[in-house]
């Protein structure tokens, strides 16, 4: 109740305050990327790596971090 109709990231930081941490996992999972990169509430990316890592599944976080095969890996800060 409390997270409805807010940004995935708004909804994501209430599971886990809550202690849902599968349930923040859930949403940031099923989120589109434009939702994910809301400028508004926050990388939603950063924040599933982070918990991906957290909850100790780092193979899942390096898969997001890795560059499709056949591209050339960038990194513009």
């Amino acid at each position: 109740v409390q997270s409805a109709g807010k940004p995935i990231v708004q909804r994501v930081h209430v599971a886990l305050r809550q202690g849902l941490s599968e349930e923040a996992l859930r949403v940031l999972a099923s989120a589109t990327p434009e939702e994910l990169s809301d400028e508004k509430s926050g990388s939603g990316l950063q924040l599933l790596v982070n918990l991906l890592l957290g909850l100790g599944r780092v193979e899942e976080a390096r898969g997001l971090l890795q560059p499709p095969p056949g591209t050339s890996a960038t990194f513009d800060p």
